[in-house]
């Protein structure tokens, strides 16, 4: 937000990065929270419903859920994530409130994003992993690094994968300690 590149921050020069979900994969549930967390509009299953099966049908299995001011109460995300195990049970589902639970939409929701991209990717490496590892006859559990230098078992680190981004260099950095 305050690091726009060029000379002096110029936004009249920037051009905006693409978008990490192109609009036509966006679909909006009109369910709102205030900034304190108050209902505005409450929370439509049927309406939820509807955009799982589209996602379903359109065959899109990695979903990130981000609505307004779910930092401060992630009730409507928590159902929407249930609602996508009723009608697209294969579907991975990163949501915001649990992914990065705090004030800024722009930056929960690329987040969230980024989160959802790397599901399956880290999904699938820590499945591969594990099954070389009991092939080795190795039973001592999976640990996977994470960006801040500590470490997190593999089933959590497969649902909140944008935490391992970086970990290489946080890695060297807790080796060298």
């Amino acid at each position: 937000r305050q690091t726009v590149p060029g000379e002096r921050g110029s936004i009249y020069v920037w051009v905006k990065p693409p978008r990490i979900v192109h609009l036509s994969n966006v679909r909006e549930i009109s369910a709102r929270l205030s900034a304190k967390g108050e209902v505005m509009t409450p929370f439509d299953d049927e309406e939820c419903r509807q955009a799982a099966r589209w996602y379903r049908d359109n065959g899109i299995d990695t979903i990130a859920i981000c609505f307004i001011n779910a930092y401060v109460d992630g009730a409507h995300e928590r159902r929407a994530k249930a609602i996508f195990a009723d009608e697209h049970p294969l579907c991975l589902v990163s949501i915001s409130c649990e992914t990065l639970p705090e004030f800024r939409e722009y930056e929960r929701t690329v987040t969230t994003c980024m989160n959802a991209l790397l599901m399956p990717i880290l999904g699938e490496y820590v499945r591969l992993l594990q099954c070389h590892l009991d092939a080795l006859g190795i039973k001592a559990p999976l640990y996977i690094m994470k960006s801040g230098g500590g470490a997190s078992r593999a089933d959590l680190a497969i649902e909140n994968p944008v935490y391992t981004a970086l970990s290489g260099p946080a890695a060297s950095v807790v080796g060298a300690a």
